[in-house]
């Protein structure tokens, strides 16, 4: 079954993907918002809504859709697969339709589509980049705040790369395949981002409230959403952390060395010093080996590529639907859905 590309009468193409688990009302809400957004500027917009493994039905999804000029698409996964890997997977689907631009948001309105035409004009101007949004000001409480300040300062010490952005950006088709074909894009998308070495370029701004409902993230997916993030770096944290340990430990034995020549030399030292500088030693040696350890399996693993999002992306599309009536409705077992060719 032939693709279609998007476009028409010349205009450029523009996917927009959402993901989305039980948040239809915001989903809704969002792209209506989208539509006043870009209705009058983009006529060819294509809307990539990730259903990943929701429990209840999407209701005023199609309404919403109508409301506006754009076409749409929504992808039902056979699971949860979680927030990230459905971006990974709306991105794949995004390359396969050939879109000339890119936008990932969330669907819950923080992500406000009154700042999506500030990132397509920086990618006007950097149409190599990845233009993502960078908040002048944050909505959340003050415990997450807090957990987000330490998780940067934790990230920027173990990968030494510093991270101030989310999901919300803009890329060109040649980024996005770039990106889709990166498997750590399966585990954190900006870090991804960042891994990319493809130029950032961030415009500045704020971050909006939540349309409807409560969100789903507790403290337990925060920290699990850190971890992923530092797992894209997982080699170089692996390399810092055995550098430390080494310093740490030449250290240890330069303080033992030093108190055991000054006990020879009949100077008095605290009878702890040598015992503790020991402990240290051993502790050091240890996390040195797991260190030592994790490196070699990484970068053992790296020489077979993993699978790449765009190789299993196709494994946990359930159907795609069409949400603008132009065709029917394919499930994943069909023959021209077996590269996400929606």
């Amino acid at each position: 079954m032939e693709k279609p590309t998007l476009r028409e009468d010349g205009q450029p193409t523009l996917a927009i993907v959402i993901p989305v688990f039980n948040d239809w009302e915001s989903v809704a809400m969002l792209i209506r918002g989208l539509g006043r957004s870009l209705g009058s500027d983009e006529r060819a917009v294509h809307l990539v809504i990730v259903d990943d493994g929701s429990t209840e039905p999407e209701a005023g999804l199609k309404e919403a859709v109508a409301e506006t000029p754009f076409t749409g698409t929504l992808l039902r996964l056979v699971r949860n697969v979680g927030h990230q890997r459905a971006i990974a997977i709306g991105l794949c689907q995004a390359v396969e339709l050939a879109a000339d631009r890119v936008v990932i948001m969330d669907g819950d309105g923080e992500d406000r589509p009154e700042d999506v035409p500030l990132l397509l004009a920086g990618l006007r101007d950097n149409p190599r980049s990845i233009v993502v949004a960078d908040r002048r000001s944050r909505s959340e409480g003050p415990s997450f705040t807090l957990f987000y300040r330490v998780y940067k300062k934790v990230f920027s010490l173990l990968t030494g790369t510093p991270i101030s952005f989310g999901n919300f950006s803009a890329m060109g088709l040649a980024t996005a395949t770039r990106l889709a074909s990166m498997h750590e894009l399966l585990l954190h998308v900006p870090a991804t981002m960042i891994r990319s070495r493809c130029p950032i370029v961030r415009v500045g701004t704020d971050r909006g409230h939540r349309y409807a409902g409560q969100s789903k993230m507790n403290l337990v997916s925060l920290v699990v959403h850190g971890l992923s993030s530092i797992a894209v770096f997982s080699e170089r944290t692996f390399t810092r952390i055995l550098l430390f340990s080494a310093a740490i430990f030449a250290l240890s034995g330069l303080a033992a060395v030093i108190a055991v020549l000054l006990k020879m030399l009949g100077m008095a030292t605290p009878g702890w010093t040598t015992t503790v500088a020991g402990i240290v030693m051993v502790v050091l040696v240890q996390n040195a080996a797991v260190s030592l350890g994790g490196l070699f399996v990484v970068l053992n693993n790296k020489r077979d590529f993993a699978l790449i999002p765009r190789q299993i992306a196709p494994i946990f599309l359930a159907e795609a639907v069409r949400l603008d009536g132009r065709s029917e409705t394919r499930n994943a077992g069909s023959e021209e859905t077996s590269e996400l060719a929606i």
